[in-house]
């Protein structure tokens, strides 16, 4: 009896306990968002505001919005107005002209993963604003005007005595990315302990780049201010430190939270805003991407155990959670009811991690029991018995450690986050898995500090979910390197040619026998085996029996008034494959104006066959101009009524976001578009051999070396083709083309090229000026290349039009790039597989030579090129075109 009325009294006292701290609990959190952000003055801004409305919610929104008080959208509360607190409250918090915004010379890059369509689902607008404005704001930092910018450093000096693991310090990227945009602060990483956070991630391509410059780093330790500023490790003191942005220049923060800034981030957000947790797996994929040297040991662990991402569930077991060591059978304990969760699944291998070996080793063991019958994996090499991932704070003598040490913490992380389901134990790091998963809402909880949460075997098993996008999601990392990227998931993936590295070196010609695709180490499955159908299809089509078939043709007919340019009718090519493969339709391209397209590229030998037969193009002619958008394109293609559909596409951004969203295997990332564009667009086109020839010359002309010279595109004569351009903006566009290019650290020469032959004369004189050799087509007979949509193109002549497809394969030899309106310039690089990450989208349309110092790019100085004293070109550079023969035989043009 004396017994159990002790054992009731504990469970009194610690149910006491436990709702005294919840009680201090909740209070602390109410001060963290009313008391610690009060303003100095309590009569508000500019007097607008009155002690009577001054609560948490409204003094916080008002310490922001006195930052951009100057701002002609700024929004300020009329007072005289009677208004409840509740109603004030939520006004003031969802206001969202607080957040910063790109200047209006900014130009949407709808390569950028912020843009893509799912993203444009997830993020809200302030977020995406955010984005645009901090890519534009990065990109135009220099040793000049860094101070004339505000930073928000996330950052874990070597010195430091504790970070926190790695949810403290990654699972509060919500939070910060709101109070950057805030703020107007530019948000950056930077770890010394244990090692450079750029060890183990890296900001994805044409994702948001959060590294700090070397240059920059050494600015801020040379800054006498920065050191005045102390770290701020939880929330009060990072939002007083982070609003005050008179003082501060650069934030710093070590931000440790329990609830990772969640209710900060949920309690600004707008009507239909999406919450912290269901935002934070686009959120991440944008920020951040395994580096190469973890993904090959995520890449090797997927292998070994023969799993697939998005197929079996896994369980994070932290045993130690603040404590070195607890009793095994505790711990083994508590595995085997991670074990008994996982096993109601009814899947052959599961996922099992963990900080304590004697918690892997028994998870093992008790997986092989006739009673759960699954096998328990992990990231041991096999045979070995598994030892846990070091934690990143908790390592005695990391100094002394590499940092591949600390590897098998961010393989677990990807390990977890790529399983259908996480099982949530103490700590933060299983949570963040779960929410690095696109699918947050499958987790479960199996563990907490206070015990086991039971998990009983059920007669049926749980069935595990269908994700909506069952493809990996590791990008490939930006680089600033000179080379081709190498893909997360295989190293071939992001290989430069279909010749396994050859491009853009003389091509091996006589290796390319039989179909082009079979050797492309790139192209997924799917399309090699359209291509395969592409080319037996051709075989059986006949004048007589074309009805059997279904097509999908690219045209540009002579009554269309308008097709666009290069770009506008070729760039789209990958997406208009997908589209003929999912809906069984042969691929055609047929053009009437200027020229047919064979004047200027031929299908490759070997390649797909793309020519509409002589006999079908009267048919052509009698049908429509063409669908003329991707969502008509696509709904056109599905109708199998219509025997022909004819596209004329004029779409942004080409179809790459329809490409990127129907990824169909496990080797097509989200930007599947940029990993297939090269070798898509050389087993489809070559050019004819007179153009051939010609980039060739030129190259060897101009002393080029493909893959080693750095490209800068003006396109100064963007929609006014006809007048062209003041030569004043033009003068200014080209300068700051070049100026943006030594922003990129690439070494010289600079190859122009441009609509303008008054931009490519100033170019040449800005590198003499600036001791760099810039070279340009300046001797051609026509001065600049033709626009193909230009009137009275029934007077040319096809050799008018050539000098845009040289220009065009010059570009693509290129190995970085700055380019501005038009697609003509980004797609130069999509073409060369090259580093799609290197370049810059320069100001231009619309910003006056009196801004050019204020927003332009700033000279930086460049390195000089390796000496050539002779160079000769290895011929031939391009695969032979197929024989093409027009009525009569004609086919001079070929010569």
């Amino acid at each position: 009896m004396g017994r159990g009325l002790t054992v009731q009294c504990k469970r009194w006292i610690l149910r006491s306990v436990a709702l005294i701290f919840a009680a201090f609990y909740v209070s602390t959190i109410r001060r963290l968002h009313i008391n610690l952000l009060q303003p100095e003055a309590a009569s508000g801004i500019d007097g607008s505001l009155t002690a009577r409305t001054s609560t948490s919610t409204k003094e916080a929104f008002y310490r922001l919005q006195s930052l951009h008080a100057q701002s002609p959208q700024a929004f300020i509360l009329d007072d005289t107005k009677a208004h409840t607190s509740k109603e004030l409250d939520a006004r003031l918090l969802r206001d969202p002209k607080l957040y910063v915004r790109p200047s209006p010379s900014y130009k949407i890059d709808f390569d950028d993963l912020w843009e893509t369509s799912h993203a444009s689902n997830t993020f809200p607008p302030w977020m995406k604003e955010y984005f645009r404005w901090h890519k534009q704001t990065r990109q135009g930092l220099n040793p000049q005007n860094w101070k004339t910018t505000r930073y928000l450093l996330v950052t874990c000096p070597t010195h430091s005595r504790k970070c926190g693991g790695l949810a403290d310090r990654l699972a509060h990227l919500p939070f910060c990315v709101r109070l950057a945009a805030q703020t107007h602060r530019l948000l950056l990483y930077q770890w010394g302990r244990p090692a450079a956070l750029e060890q183990y991630l890296q900001p994805p391509s044409h994702g948001m780049d959060w590294r700090v410059p070397p240059w920059l780093d050494r600015a801020f330790r040379e800054d006498g201010n920065n050191d005045l500023v102390p770290q701020a490790t939880v929330q009060d003191s990072v939002l007083g430190i982070a609003l005050d942005t008179e003082n501060v220049t650069i934030a710093n923060i070590r931000f440790q939270s329990h609830d990772h800034g969640m209710e900060y981030y949920n309690q600004f957000r707008q009507r239909n805003e999406t919450d912290f947790v269901h935002v934070f797996h686009d959120l991440w994929q944008t920020v951040f991407t395994p580096a190469p040297r973890v993904a090959a040991k995520l890449q090797k662990f997927w292998q070994t155990h023969q799993l697939a991402p998005y197929t079996y569930p896994s369980a994070h077991l932290r045993a130690l959670y603040a404590i070195d060591a607890r009793p095994s059978p505790l711990i083994r304990k508590w595995a085997r009811n991670a074990v008994e969760c996982l096993a109601q699944f009814g899947v052959d291998s599961v996922y099992f991690a963990s900080d304590s070996s004697v918690a892997i080793n028994s998870a093992v063991r008790f997986g092989r029991e006739r009673r759960f019958n699954v096998t328990i994996v992990n990231t041991a090499p096999e045979g070995e018995r598994a030892t846990p991932a070091l934690h990143i704070d908790k390592t005695n003598d990391w100094q002394h450690l590499p940092a591949a040490a600390f590897d098998p913490t961010f393989v677990d992380l990807y390990a977890l986050s790529s399983s259908s389901c996480v099982g949530i134990s103490m700590g933060g790091y299983g949570r963040l898995a779960s929410w690095i998963s696109p699918n947050v809402s499958c987790s479960f909880v199996h563990h907490t500090a206070a015990g086991v949460v039971p998990c009983p075997l059920r007669k049926e098993k749980n069935a595990l979910p269908t994700l909506a996008r069952p493809s990996p999601w590791l990008l490939p990392p930006v680089s600033e390197s000179n080379e081709p990227h190498r893909s997360a998931l295989n190293a071939t993936v992001f290989a430069t040619d279909i010749l396994e590295g050859t491009y853009p070196f003389p091509r091996r010609l006589q290796d390319m026998t039989g179909d082009l695709w079979q050797h492309s180490t790139i192209l997924p499955t799917w399309m090699k085996t359209y291509f395969s159908w592409h080319r037996e299809q051709r075989k059986l089509l006949q004048r007589h029996n074309w009805q059997n078939f279904r097509f999908l043709v690219m045209v540009c007919l002579e009554k269309i008034e308008k097709c666009g340019g290069t770009s506008d009718r070729l760039r789209s090519i990958p997406f208009m494959i997908r589209v003929a493969a999912q809906t069984d339709r042969i691929l055609l391209i047929y053009w009437e104006q200027p020229f047919p397209l064979e004047f200027f590229l031929l299908p490759p030998v070997g390649g797909m066959d793309w020519r509409t037969p002589q006999w079908l193009r009267p048919i052509l002619r009698q049908g429509s101009v063409g669908e003329s958008s991707v969502r008509k394109v696509v709904k056109a293609a599905n109708n199998r009524r219509r025997v022909i559909v004819t596209a004329k596409l004029q779409a942004h951004d080409h179809g790459s976001q329809y490409y990127n969203n129907e990824v169909t295997e496990s080797a097509e990332a989200l930007d599947a578009l940029r990993q297939h564009y090269h070798d898509t667009w050389y087993t489809v086109f070559t050019p004819i051999p007179i153009i051939a020839r010609r980039v060739e010359d030129d190259l060897e002309s101009m002393r080029l070396v493909p893959g080693k010279f750095a490209v800068a595109h003006v396109r100064a004569n963007y929609g006014i083709e006809q007048v062209g351009r003041e030569p004043e903006l033009v003068f200014n566009w080209t300068k700051n083309s070049i100026n943006c290019l030594s922003n990129l650290n690439v070494s010289g020469p600079i190859f122009v090229a441009s609509d303008n032959s008054y931009a490519k004369q100033v170019a040449v004189d800005y590198g003499k000026e600036q001791h760099i050799r810039v070279v340009s087509r300046l001797d051609d007979e026509k001065g600049t290349p033709l626009h193909l949509d230009l009137a009275n193109w029934e007077i040319r002549d096809p050799s008018e039009y050539y000098d845009v497809f040289v220009d065009l394969y010059l570009m693509s030899m290129g190995r970085c790039m700055t380019y501005n309106m038009g697609g003509y310039g980004k797609w130069g690089q999509l073409i060369s597989g090259r580093n799609l990450t290197c370049s810059v989208r320069h100001w231009t349309k619309g910003v006056g030579k009196f801004t050019a110092d204020k927003d332009g790019c700033v000279w930086t100085g460049m390195s000089a090129e390796e000496e050539v004293s002779e160079y000769r070109l290895q011929r031939p550079l391009f695969l032979p075109p197929v024989k093409n023969e027009l009525e009569g035989g004609n086919h001079i043009y070929l010569d």
